[in-house]
């Protein structure tokens, strides 16, 4: 009889967070945003990120490593940015 073990650090796919704002800010400049605009696009941002946390039964989690990949709909849309910029850049 043979046994395996694993150890799972992470079942669930995760954006990085400083990732991900160098991303947008790419994704902002190469679409020729102004600066401005780009600057409270990523606040916005790091709003959404700094504020990470759900509710399971009567307990509080805080998602403290990455933006986890599912969650509000904005997060759906920053994903989508993510992935289709990793699909471009490393086809």
């Amino acid at each position: 009889m043979k046994f395996a073990s694993f150890d799972i650090s992470s079942m669930y796919s995760i954006i990085p967070t400083e990732e991900l704002m160098t991303i947008l800010n790419e994704v902002w400049n190469a679409n020729d945003v102004d600066g401005k605009t780009t600057q409270e696009i990523l606040r916005i941002t790091q709003t959404l990120i700094n504020q990470n946390y759900f509710q399971f039964q009567d307990t509080i989690y805080i998602h403290n490593e990455g933006l986890a990949m599912g969650g509000i709909y904005v997060i759906h849309t920053i994903r989508s940015i993510f992935t289709a910029h990793g699909e471009y850049y490393n086809p």
